[in-house]
């Protein structure tokens, strides 16, 4: 088990905000927390990279979808 993270570090090693990682776990597509102290969640910071690493569809859809649009604006332009 690695140490212990705050929602703002485990945001930072997966690159998003920290509103984004409460909307992964609350979707339970991150992991959950280990621990809390009082009301601040902690997560293992081992589970948070390892998920991070072999997350699915980690930046495809977004990609997918601004080649399209490219590709439909292209495509309109030359009509």
């Amino acid at each position: 088990m690695g140490s212990e993270i705050t929602s703002d570090q485990a945001a930072a090693i997966v690159g998003v905000n920290r509103d984004t990682w409460f909307g992964y776990v609350a979707r339970e597509q991150a992991p959950k927390p280990v621990r809390r102290i009082g009301r601040t969640p902690l997560w293992d910071e081992d589970e948070v990279k390892t998920w991070h690493q072999n997350r699915p569809g980690k930046g495809a859809r977004t990609t997918d979808r601004a080649l399209r649009r490219a590709a439909e604006r292209a495509f309109t332009e030359e009509s």
